[in-house]
C-alpha cells in the first residue's frame, strides 16, 4: 500500500472517496482505500491507497479490464 499524511484539512482523501484514482503525471498509480484517525479529511489523517503497480493488482485489472493500458 501507499500511505500519506496531509498537512491541511480537505487536502487528502475524504469520506466517500474510496475507489477513486490516485494519479501521478497523468497515470493512475493507486486507488483510495481509507484513512486512520483523526478521520475524514482532517489535517493529520493517515490516508491509505492501494498500489496499482503491485503484481496482484495488475493481474486483477488485466483479468477484469483486458483493454487496460499499462505504461
Amino acid at each position: 500500500g501507499i500511505f500519506a499524511v496531509f498537512d491541511q484539512n480537505n487536502a487528502g482523501a475524504c469520506s466517500g472517496d474510496s475507489g477513486g484514482g490516485v494519479t501521478h503525471n497523468g497515470l493512475i498509480v493507486g486507488t483510495v482505500h481509507g484513512g486512520i484517525s483523526p478521520g475524514g479529511c482532517a489535517e493529520g489523517t493517515i490516508n491509505i491507497f492501494t498500489d496499482m503497480q503491485a503484481n496482484g493488482n495488475v493481474d486483477f485489472v488485466r483479468q477484469h479490464v483486458p483493454s487496460a493500458v499499462f505504461e
